[in-house]
């Protein structure tokens, strides 16, 4: 059983840092597109967690469907997964989202302006710093 953290690189980081901290994750995927690539290495770089990198098209709906259910059948059903939309593309938060939100061993949430890390399946929140 691992505990897998996925996360979407835009250009606000800060939600990130702040999601990787508050799932202390045995490993973290970085979604990223073209533009973001150096961002999502720098992030790999800056902690000291195990990371993976993957390409996504950044508004193809169809190609990001597809790479999010190539990705969610590379899990097992022991491992405990965490996505954070807080950042990335529209579509990548979507179909995230959907993808996973009825997943009893995913949590998918956003990180707010507050702080504010919300569970978007319980409607919980808890501060995050």
């Amino acid at each position: 059983m691992a505990n897998i953290h996925i996360t979407l690189v835009g250009g606000q980081t800060t939600p990130v840092y702040q999601g990787i901290v508050a799932s202390s994750p045995d490993k973290v995927i970085l979604i990223h597109s073209q533009q973001t690539e150096a961002e999502a290495n720098r992030i790999a770089a800056e902690i000291e967690v195990k990371c993976e990198l993957r390409l996504f098209d950044p508004v193809d709906l169809q190609k990001i469907n597809e790479a999010i259910s190539n990705l969610k059948f590379s899990f097992t059903d022991t491992d405990q997964i965490t996505i954070n939309v807080s950042s990335g593309t529209k579509p990548w938060s979507l179909l995230f989202y959907g993808m996973f939100s009825a997943e009893a061993n995913a949590t998918v949430f956003v990180i707010d302006q507050n702080n504010l890390m919300w569970n978007l399946k319980t409607y919980q929140q808890k501060e995050v710093v």
